[in-house]
């Protein structure tokens, strides 16, 4: 898909490879690839994941937006995506193989939870006081050559 997904508008989206409910703020993907932005509505979003999938970004970065965000990948999903959100992200059951996760709400105390997860990034900045959780999962952040690779927590 070209361009971008604004989930924010409301409407019922649905289109070769994803599916919108707002009723329940489900983004469900497969085999899909954005070329644009995925931005979210400033309500807690489920993002389901089968097959692989490419995302440009997954937004919601702002301060008075701090809800929470769930991914989750069916058996075998991968996710290549630029996270920024404000709230407590949870990851599970999925292997990310490049990306980046941020978070710059200083002060906050969202949290960022891996549960049965391979997540590897060139960039993570989670910069909350409530922390990363691990859980059966592995988070390793790689130099890359093409894009600024940091890992700053607080």
């Amino acid at each position: 898909m070209n361009g971008d997904l604004n989930l924010k508008s409301g409407t019922m989206l649905e289109d070769d490879g994803y599916t919108w409910d707002a009723s329940t703020n489900t983004l469900t993907m497969q085999d899909l690839t954005v070329t644009g932005t995925v931005k979210l509505p400033n309500q807690d979003c489920q993002i389901n994941v089968k097959g692989n999938c490419s995302v440009e970004e997954i937004t919601r970065n702002t301060s008075a937006a701090a809800q929470a965000v769930t991914i989750e990948g069916e058996t075998g999903a991968t996710l290549q995506s630029n996270v920024r959100i404000s709230g407590a992200l949870t990851i599970k059951n999925l292997t990310m193989t490049e990306g980046t996760l941020e978070n710059g709400n200083i002060g906050n105390l969202p949290v960022l939870t891996l549960i049965n997860s391979n997540i590897t990034l060139h960039h993570l900045s989670w910069m909350t006081d409530g922390g990363i959780d691990l859980a059966n999962s592995q988070l390793t952040v790689n130099k890359s050559e093409n894009s600024l690779s940091q890992f700053w927590v607080e």
